[in-house]
């Protein structure tokens, strides 16, 4: 599998959606559990639409031609400065607990270590701390994207997963929005919303690796 993060920053609103330059891949086992590695966009070679913004010209990521220039993020911004390429991390196998899709990291009473992603270690990105678990045949991620502190995602916002799973036979589209519809495109093809087969939640608080501001948290399972 491989996942890749477009989500509202906290400078266009839901005008642009800011892509985190650190994609996120790796294998997963029948019975839970697999590992997921930090990678380059380039390793990511899923196309979304015609019009691709350029990938920063930073750490040997190269730009892509015909791309639309994203200015750079502004000195002051909520990133993480040791981010890098090829780290990988473990997924548990077995259940370590049950998830609960609300945009809250944790139990939802303030201790993150009483809650649901409890002994899973997240992947470092510069804007999102990424968080993996595979249980009965689903992906749960937790997009922990401390890069927006500056207000809640608007209903009409979404945040933009695309993925592939199934050794790249599924690819997929996948919008959480700030209402918490969720929108699922598979191989092309709309799926309709009475189909369930991905649900999401996206909140605005606190985590462990951002515990005194409040920032955007996604949600996903698929």
């Amino acid at each position: 599998f491989a996942v890749q993060f477009h989500d509202p920053g906290p400078r266009f609103g839901c005008d642009v959606l800011e892509k985190e330059i650190v994609s996120f891949g790796g294998g997963l086992n029948n019975g839970g559990g697999g590992k997921v590695t930090t990678i380059s966009e380039q390793e990511f070679d899923i196309q979304i639409g015609t019009v691709k913004p350029c990938a920063p010209a930073e750490r040997g990521v190269e730009p892509q031609p015909g791309c639309v220039e994203v200015p750079s993020i502004p000195d002051d911004a909520v990133v993480n400065n040791d981010w890098t390429f090829g780290t990988s991390i473990p997924i548990p196998s077995g259940r370590i607990n049950s998830h609960v899709l609300d945009g809250v990291f944790g139990g939802g009473d303030g201790n993150f270590f009483n809650g649901e992603w409890d002994g899973i270690r997240h992947a470092v990105g510069r804007f999102t701390n990424a968080y993996f678990d595979y249980i009965d045949g689903y992906l749960y991620i937790l997009n922990d994207w401390i890069y927006n502190p500056e207000r809640p995602v608007q209903p009409n916002c979404y945040n933009l997963f695309t993925a592939f799973t199934g050794n790249r036979k599924e690819k997929w589209q996948l919008r959480v929005y700030g209402s918490g519809i969720v929108e699922i495109m598979l191989n092309g093809k709309i799926i309709p919303p009475n189909v369930t087969i991905a649900s999401g939640a996206i909140g605005f608080g606190t985590s462990p690796r951002q515990p005194t501001q409040k920032h955007s948290i996604f949600e996903l399972a698929f």
